[in-house]
C-alpha cells in the first residue's frame, strides 16, 4: 500500500506525473546561517528544533515539514522560499 496526500497539484509519496513537494536546498540553510553569522548551535535554540534535526537538515538527510520551514525562516529573516529555492551555482 502506498500512501497518497496531494493538496495545490503537490504530492508526496506514490502520485505519479506529479511534482514531489519541493525539499530544502541542501546549501541554503547553512549558506543563509553563515551570512547572517548564526552558529547551527544558536539557529537551532532560536528556531526550536533540535540541533542534530537542523543538521541533517542542512546535509539534506531528513526533510522539514512547514512549520520547520517557516520557523527556520522566521529566525534566518527570509522568506520561506528562499529556503526551498534551488541554488544555480555553488556560491548561490
Amino acid at each position: 500500500m502506498r500512501l497518497r496526500f496531494r493538496s495545490a497539484g503537490m504530492c508526496v509519496v506514490g502520485c505519479a506525473g506529479e511534482r514531489p513537494i519541493p525539499r530544502l536546498s541542501r546549501s541554503n540553510p547553512s549558506r543563509l546561517r553563515h551570512a547572517k553569522g548564526i552558529s547551527q548551535e544558536d539557529l537551532a535554540y532560536e528556531g526550536r528544533v533540535n540541533r542534530t534535526y537542523l543538521s541533517k537538515l542542512e546535509k539534506g538527510v531528513s526533510y522539514p515539514g512547514l512549520e520547520i520551514i517557516a520557523k527556520l525562516a522566521t529566525v534566518l529573516g527570509v522568506e520561506p522560499a528562499e529556503l526551498l529555492r534551488i541554488s544555480s551555482g555553488p556560491n548561490t
